[in-house]
Formats: C-alpha cells, structure tokens, sequence
C-alpha cells in the first residue's frame, strides 16, 4: 500500500535542511499528480519551530495525534541531540573517569555514532573527548590532592591515568604548576 497521509514531525532545533529534503520530495508526489490523493501535514511540538540558523516554521498543529497517518517523517541531523540537553555522555564521562574510556565506547551507550559524538562534543565544549575527560580528571586530581594525604601514585590511579609521570605531565600541561606544588599551595 502506498502511504497516502504523510505527517512530518517538526521540533526545536531540528535541521530544517534536512526537513525541506524530504519534504519537498515527499509533497510533490500530489502536486505534480504522481498520486494525488497523497496528502501531508506538519506536525511540530510548538505553534513554531526555530532553527539552529534562526528560521522558523509554523507547523499545521501541535501534537496532533499521529494514529491516523500511514507514514512519520522525523529529520535526523545534527540539531537532533545535543549534549547540554541530552547529558548522557557528559554524565557517562564524569561517573567513569576512573575507566579506559574510548569515544567509540561512549557512543555506543548512548547510542549514536562516534563521529557524531566527536562532532557533538567539539562544537558543544571547544574540545575533543579525550580533552574534557582529562580535565575531569585533571579537576579530581585536584581535589584529592588538596584535600587528602593520598600519595600521587594513588591520585593517577584513582582518576585513571597510567602513573604517576603522565599525571604529572597532564597536570602541569593543564594548570600550569606540578601537582607537588598544587599541594603544597592548597595545604
């Protein structure tokens, strides 16, 4: 059976590069009598919908019930899941530094690819994966080195580096002094 109502989901900041694609594919299908008995509506979560870019749209309704459509179209892209309203990855990150974490790893629980993730993250934070989690790790560092006694061999273990002269490294490379120096001036 041919899909003759089309519903196209709109939202904020979806893409609408990628709502126009199909959606002009999709409409011409009854303009240009192919099938003119194909009908669509827009369906948005708000009276409008905003773009990462600023344009808007005015959908037909708003949470219109979607029972009675034979196909859903959802635009995909990157204004689809970003990382300061979805915080798994953050969140995953900041509960697992402790862990050999990879970015393909990462992805795969939350569950979309890694070079989005990267992407994601890159022009969400200004830095790589590997960059914040060693700044959380970095900032942990801190802590334990202010406020315990834990020898430094235990501190890189603890937050996940693989001694105690790579710590050193990152930790001066991050905060500008060594970590024997940041103890001594936090204590």
């Amino acid at each position: 059976m041919t899909p003759r109502r089309i519903a196209f989901l709109v939202f904020p900041r979806l893409t609408f590069l990628d709502f126009v694609g199909a959606y002009d594919a999709l409409r011409r299908i009854a303009a240009m009598a192919i099938d003119p008995k194909v009908t669509h509506r827009i369906i948005g979560t708000a009276p409008e919908i905003v773009d990462e870019t600023g344009l808007s749209i005015k959908p037909d309704s708003v949470y219109e019930d979607l029972a009675g459509f034979d196909l859903l179209y959802v635009s995909g892209g990157l204004g689809t899941l970003t990382l300061m309203e979805d915080r798994r990855a953050i969140d995953y990150l900041s509960q697992h530094f402790d862990q050999d974490l990879t970015v393909d790893a990462i992805a795969e629980i939350i569950d979309i690819s890694a070079s989005h993730l990267a992407h994601l993250f890159r022009s969400e934070t200004g830095m790589s994966v590997r960059d914040y989690l060693t700044r959380v790790r970095v900032a942990i560092a801190q802590d334990l080195l202010a406020g315990t006694d834990e020898k430094l061999e235990a501190v890189a273990v603890r937050v996940g580096f693989v001694d105690t002269s790579h710590l050193a490294h990152v930790f001066q490379r991050i905060t500008g002094r060594p970590p024997s120096a940041y103890r001594r001036s936090a204590g």
